[in-house]
């Protein structure tokens, strides 16, 4: 119950809980990679109108995830990092 609450009010939750391509534990993403996939994931599905980044940066740091800046001042997210894909051996 709590759950589906908790998704209903926060996109960016259902967005985490949803997509496929994250893997979650290790490893980190630029805030804005993820993002993009977040805007594009909300738009496609239809079911909110995506927050904006700023707010977007704040709700994965409240979901736990430590969001830091990298050298170059870009929003970086650990925990968090695209999915590596298995190749077919020939």
């Amino acid at each position: 119950q709590t759950r589906r609450m908790r998704r209903a009010i926060n996109s960016v939750f259902a967005f985490l809980e949803d997509v496929k391509g994250l893997e979650f534990g290790s490893g980190s993403i630029k805030c804005r990679d993820l993002y993009e996939m977040y805007h594009f994931h909300v738009k496609e599905l239809g079911r909110a109108k995506p927050v904006e980044f700023e707010p977007f940066i704040q709700m994965i740091a409240d979901l736990g995830h430590l969001v830091e800046q990298d050298p170059v001042g870009e929003y970086v997210a650990n925990g968090i990092r695209k999915a590596r894909t298995l190749r077919a051996v020939a």
